[in-house]
């Protein structure tokens, strides 16, 4: 997990694109395990391109009714 880590902040910063800790976190994890990241905003943006698989979901597409709720 470390290693995926350091070699995911060093491509960022390389690419002149780093990201918050927290995010970077989230994406080494991502990366270790060969998960998808799912997200909802545009923050992982900046993975592109990079090992890490990224899928944006909109977060209009999870609105049910009028009354908020999730479908």
């Amino acid at each position: 997990m470390l290693d995926a880590y350091a070699d995911l902040g060093a491509h960022l910063r390389r690419g002149g694109r780093p990201i918050g800790q927290n995010d970077l976190w989230i994406a080494a994890t991502a990366l270790a395990t060969g998960a998808t990241l799912l997200t909802t905003d545009t923050d992982f943006d900046v993975l592109h391109p990079s090992p890490v698989q990224r899928e944006y979901v909109d977060p209009a597409s999870l609105r049910g009714g009028t009354d908020g709720e999730a479908a």
